[in-house]
């Protein structure tokens, strides 16, 4: 049986950490919701940082496995045997918008989990925009609640048409309008991510490189029973010990019970609809 493992992901890259009591045999309780002294953690396979070089940094600083994060079109027999035979989880990214015709049901099938965002949208001209990378955010003369509008229904379209069991780097906003969070971010905008996200029971990462999604936007999820995973979203081997989320903890009430495991996943039900027809 694996060992204690992770059970969150995270966006880009992952870096996942769980109290060490919370297992995939769904461990009842935390002893102590304090002790942080064990983390788990999903690191993503970068340039240089294959599954050996994650698992030393994980045995190194006391954490007991990780998740190896696959770019699309890299599933391949030598990477599923590399990370078959280690404690890990085997976990896939939607990354863009184009990964639904990137991988067939069968190759998804082989994954204990699939995370996604709206990092990437199709703007409101029609071009593909990755919102973290301020040269692609364009606003063509159209007011900030328009470009809000559109963003979140390229969020309920997304998370609505691609299978996902977690939906990371939520609420993420692009550079010139992260100082209004909290005025964008309204309650009627909140309630439509939620909706969807409670309908087709995906999880909420909590990210703790942005610091998002709010605490309020967490106690409202967890009012409606939506499930928490924690991710950082890593750009590099500094994977942090998911500061936020420990907060969130916190802050917010969260307990064993309001934590995601893949045993809840209904991915498998749900079809892979090509809804963007690009060419």
């Amino acid at each position: 049986m694996k060992k204690t493992l992770l059970l969150t992901l995270l966006a880009l890259a992952g870096c996942t950490t769980v109290p060490s009591e919370l297992t995939l045999t769904e461990g009842e309780a935390w002893t102590s919701r304090k002790d942080y002294a064990d983390f788990e953690i999903t690191g993503e396979a970068r340039t240089g940082d294959g599954a050996e070089a994650i698992l030393r940094f994980c045995q190194a600083d006391g954490r007991e496995g990780y998740g190896v994060v696959l770019r699309n079109g890299s599933i391949d027999g030598t990477v599923h045997d590399e990370i078959s035979g280690e404690p890990f989880l085997f976990g896939v990214q939607g990354e863009g918008r184009r990964w639904t015709k990137t991988f067939s049901q069968e190759a998804l099938g082989i994954f204990e989990y699939l995370f996604t965002d709206a990092m990437t949208i199709v703007d409101h001209k029609g071009r593909l925009s990755r919102i973290y990378r301020s040269e692609e955010v364009f606003f063509d003369g159209i007011s900030t609640q328009a470009y809000m509008d559109h963003l979140v229904d390229q969020t309920v379209l997304i998370l609505t048409n691609e299978p996902a069991d977690i939906y990371a780097n939520p609420t993420f906003l692009p550079d010139a309008l992260q100082g209004d969070y909290d005025r964008l971010w309204t309650p009627e905008r909140v309630d439509r991510i939620l909706d969807v996200l409670e309908k087709y029971h995906i999880a909420l990462e909590i990210n703790p490189r942005y610091r998002i999604p709010s605490f309020d936007i967490i106690r409202r999820a967890k009012e409606r029973g939506i499930k928490f995973t924690f991710g950082t979203n890593n750009v590099d081997s500094r994977f942090g010990r998911l500061e936020y989320a420990q907060e969130a903890v916190e802050a917010c009430g969260l307990t064993p019970d309001d934590i995601w495991f893949p045993s809840m996943s209904i991915r498998s039900s749900r079809p892979v609809v090509i809804y963007n027809h690009f060419d």
